[in-house]
C-alpha cells in the first residue's frame, strides 16, 4: 500500500511563542468581547500545554471530536497532541479568561509528583473541572502570583522560579478534578491500571488483543480486567477498543485520508474488518464521518 502518511500532517500546529518568544512559559489574563482570531476558530494541533480558567462568559470548545460548554468558572488544562477549536458565537460575548501555556520541555522540568505528571501526559488526557466558590480563592491567588512574578522578573530567572508555581497549581488542579488521585490512593489497583494505560498508548496500533498487554506487563488476564473494574469500571477489552475507535474518529475527521488507510494505521489487515469495527462503535460505516479540515 506505500509509505504511510505522517499522522495529523493536515492540522496545523498553534505556537503561542509567536508573541512572546523569549520566554518559556506565556501568561495572560483577558477580559473584553470574546472574539478569537481565525485560526483557533478551526481546529488546530496544541504544540503546548495550556491551563485555561474562564471567570466569565461562556464558550463551545473542542477537544480532538468531544465537544465541551466551558461555562463561567470552568478550569480545564489541555495537553501537546491534542486538537482544538472553539465555535464562534452568534453575538459578541462579554468574558474573561486566565491562561498559562508551557512548552512539553519545560512541563518535564516542573517538580511535580510522578503521579500527577502521569496523569496529564497521552493524547486523551486533559484535566477538566467546574471551580466551586471555597476554591475561588485559592486559585485566584495562584494565578495572581505567577502573573505577578511573570510582569516582574527577567528573562532565565522569572522562567526558573515560575516552575515550582506552576507545579504547585497543576498539583491543585490535579487534587481538585473529579478523578482525583485522593480517590484513587486505597485503590491498589491504580498503578496496574496506569501502567496499561500507558502500554495501551504506545501500542493500540498494532496490539488489539487483551493477551498482548497481559503478556507486556506480566500479568494475568484476570487482574487486569479486575484493575480495569475497579478503577475505570469496564474491562480491558473495552478501554482497547475504544482507543482504537477515538484515534480512527480523530484521523477521519482531521487527515485527509481514506477509510482504507486509517484502518491500515491501526492494524487491521482487511478494510472490511476495520469498517465492521467501526460501525459496531458508532453506527455508521466509516466513509460517512464528516472531515473537519476540508474547508479550512
Amino acid at each position: 500500500m506505500g509509505r504511510k502518511k505522517a499522522i495529523l500532517q493536515e492540522v496545523r500546529e498553534i505556537d503561542y511563542w509567536q508573541f512572546q518568544p523569549d520566554k518559556q512559559v506565556f501568561v495572560a489574563h483577558q477580559k473584553g468581547n470574546l472574539q478569537y482570531s481565525p485560526e483557533f476558530l478551526r481546529p488546530h494541533r496544541l504544540g503546548y500545554f495550556a491551563i485555561r480558567w474562564l471567570i466569565r462568559g461562556e464558550v463551545k470548545a473542542y477537544v480532538d471530536h468531544i465537544p465541551y460548554v466551558l461555562k463561567a468558572g470552568t478550569l480545564m488544562v489541555a495537553n501537546p497532541g491534542q486538537i482544538n477549536w472553539f465555535e464562534k458565537s452568534a453575538q459578541p460575548k462579554d468574558f474573561e479568561v486566565r491562561l498559562i501555556v508551557f512548552a512539553i520541555d519545560y512541563f518535564q522540568t516542573l517538580p511535580l509528583d510522578p503521579a500527577v505528571a502521569q496523569r496529564l501526559q497521552g493524547t486523551l488526557k486533559h484535566f477538566l473541572h467546574q471551580v466551586t466558590e471555597s476554591d475561588e480563592e485559592i486559585f485566584s491567588q495562584y494565578f495572581d502570583l505567577i502573573e505577578e512574578e511573570n510582569a516582574r522578573l527577567p528573562g532565565q530567572v522569572r522562567d526558573r522560579l515560575l516552575s515550582p508555581l506552576v507545579a504547585a497549581l497543576l498539583q491543585r488542579i490535579s487534587l481538585v478534578t473529579e478523578d482525583t488521585l485522593s480517590a484513587e490512593k486505597n485503590n491498589t489497583y491504580v498503578p496496574l491500571y496506569r501502567a496499561f494505560l500507558d502500554t495501551l498508548e504506545q501500542h493500540f496500533r498494532q496490539l488489539h488483543q487483551v493477551e498482548d498487554y497481559v503478556r507486556l506487563l506480566n500479568v494475568s488476564d484476570r487482574r487486569l480486567n479486575r484493575a480495569c473494574q475497579g478503577v475505570a469500571n469496564t474491562s480491558a477489552g473495552r478501554i482497547i477498543q475504544n482507543r482504537i475507535d477515538f484515534e480512527a474518529k480523530r484521523m477521519l475527521r482531521f487527515g485527509n485520508y481514506s477509510a482504507k488507510e486509517v484502518g491500515y494505521h491501526l492494524g487491521f489487515k482487511d478494510p472490511a474488518h476495520f469498517s465492521k469495527f467501526f460501525k459496531r462503535h458508532n453506527g455508521i460505516p466509516p466513509g460517512k464521518v464528516e472531515n473537519m479540515t476540508k474547508n479550512v
